[in-house]
């Protein structure tokens, strides 16, 4: 069974899920943080149809590395589906989820593309490990991050 994507040589959507399943379930037993940031690459599929898919996987691939290079050790990056990221951050408090996010955000804009300039959106949420966080709690964690 693969663990990481094809593409990209990042975790892929299935093992990322097993460790946010995992990552969740410790936070919440000894009641520490967990953040979450889900990455989508603007408009594309626009790209994809303008330049074609050659230069989408391209910029896929280097959305990645990027993603990547940029990821502590503790954090693990993902291919969660199509031209969507998502980055695990354990025992990460809000504000340094998002000073992860902008230096992702502003290293992929600041990228050399080929083609034209690339962006992402990114959404960030954090678990504080309370005890009292419902059982749905973990799949709100990713749908909040959307």
């Amino acid at each position: 069974m693969a663990f990481t994507d094809g593409l990209t040589g990042i975790a892929n959507h299935r093992s990322f899920q097993e460790e946010l399943a995992k990552t969740f379930e410790t936070a919440k037993r000894r009641k520490r943080r967990l953040s979450l940031m889900l990455i989508d690459v603007d408009r594309f599929k626009q790209y994809n149809d303008t330049y074609g898919h050659p230069s989408g996987d391209i910029v896929l691939k280097r959305v990645a590395a990027t993603i990547r290079d940029c990821c502590p050790e503790e954090c693990l990056p993902a291919r969660y589906g199509g031209e969507e990221f998502a980055v695990l951050c354990p025992d990460y408090a809000p504000d340094e989820v998002l000073i992860l996010a902008e230096k992702i955000r502003e290293s992929i804009e600041n990228t050399p593309w080929p083609e034209r300039l690339v962006t992402v959106s990114i959404g960030a949420v954090t678990f504080q490990g309370d005890v009292g966080q419902p059982i749905g709690a973990r799949h709100r964690l990713g749908q909040c991050a959307l």
